[in-house]
């Protein structure tokens, strides 16, 4: 039987299909108009963080108002040597503004046409527009919350990572397995862009001819899968700091305790995965028996599901993941839950109490 939220993807993805025949005959049209307004200027606020070399854009989508996170992502930023540049999808009030200002560079406000990728691309056009060419390009939007952890290492990894482009975490298309390497791109919420790779006539190619669209299905098609298809084919080197390889591996090293926590917080939505989990959580699990059967559990698991999301006991405590995922989609709602629980019986530190109570407030509203 197929899973309901399997059903419930697949029928929102239709719709987003269907949807996108007339939006074909217009979209450009729109685009015209929105770089028409745009090369008049949008509004733009002076923060009180001077420019450095490395400069991050954030893009925000916030209209019930400015969250608090969202200031100490910018603190956060301002640590790492970072001049955040938040670029709002929506009008930020007065006091809002006030609040952001000495902890940012720029605000950039727009229209919200584009969703993520038309912010990004607007703030990097800025970038050009002011001869700035920076040495890093942190990329991230509010889809996350980060850092959970304030001594967390990901922007110095990405950084030291050797790769034209770096990103949290490689997004592969499931086919026979996670091991078919054929189609992947770095997810968008967060990924690193070298000074080099700044500079060049592909990068900069990609941006002036992406066509933006207000279609989430072609967002992520344009933007997401499509930036990384682009720079790959241009010879671009893409990495990831987390990896399905890694994981697998640095589980074969773990005791059996850790073994039994990582499958006792793990946040699966697939039914014979949860039948498995069940199994094992009920069986003995001090024997090399229980352990071949829980390593297996794990490869398994990734033929469907994304470590960082489905096991984040072993995430967080192996490999100090700093980020949780906002989206309304039912593996963040489990991955949510299930790290909360972990939190909850001091088996996952927790994280910063900022971040911490917008993650409780949101598993109580995924709850009603």
């Amino acid at each position: 039987m197929i899973p309901l939220w399997k059903v419930r993807r697949e029928t929102i993805r239709l719709g987003q299909q269907i949807k996108a025949i007339p939006e074909f005959f217009y979209e450009q049209a729109a685009q015209r108009k929105h770089d028409r307004a745009f090369k008049k200027g949008f509004p733009i606020v002076d923060g009180q963080q001077p420019l450095t070399s490395k400069v991050s854009l954030l893009l925000i989508f916030q209209p019930d108002g400015l969250r608090e996170t969202t200031i100490e992502a910018c603190k956060h930023m301002v640590d790492k040597g970072y001049s955040p540049m938040v670029i709002s999808n929506t009008p930020l009030q007065g006091d809002d503004l006030e609040r952001l200002a000495p902890y940012v560079w720029k605000i950039l406000l727009r229209p919200n046409f584009g969703y993520d990728f038309g912010g990004y691309r607007d703030g990097i056009k800025l970038l050009w527009e002011w001869g700035i060419a920076p040495d890093c390009l942190l990329v991230m939007n509010d889809s996350i919350w980060f850092p959970l952890y304030s001594d967390e290492t990901l922007i110095e990894k990405m950084e030291q990572k050797g790769v034209d482009v770096a990103g949290a975490v490689l997004h592969i298309r499931r086919s026979k397995s996670w091991r078919h390497k054929s189609k992947q791109h770095l997810e968008s919420y967060c990924y690193l862009i070298s000074g080099n790779t700044f500079i060049t006539q592909e990068f900069r190619h990609f941006w002036e001819k992406l066509h933006l669209t207000s279609n989430k299905y072609k967002v992520i098609r344009r933007g997401e899968r499509g930036h990384s298809l682009a720079l790959m084919q241009a010879g671009f080197t893409l990495g990831a700091i987390f990896s399905h390889d890694e994981f697998v591996a640095e589980m074969a090293k773990q005791p059996n305790e850790f073994l039994y926590k990582t499958i006792l917080y793990a946040a699966h939505k697939n039914q014979h995965l949860i039948e498995d989990r069940r199994t094992l959580l009920q069986s003995k699990h001090h024997d090399q028996k229980w352990r071949g059967f829980a390593l297996k559990h794990f490869e398994d698991a990734l033929d469907y599901e994304e470590a960082h999301s489905t096991f984040p006991y072993a995430m967080v405590n192996l490999f100090q993941y700093p980020l949780l995922k906002k989206s309304g989609d039912t593996p963040s709602k489990l991955w949510r839950e299930t790290y909360l629980e972990a939190v909850d019986a001091d088996d996952i530190p927790a994280p910063d109490p900022i971040f911490l109570e917008e993650i409780r407030n949101k598993v109580e509203c995924d709850n009603l």
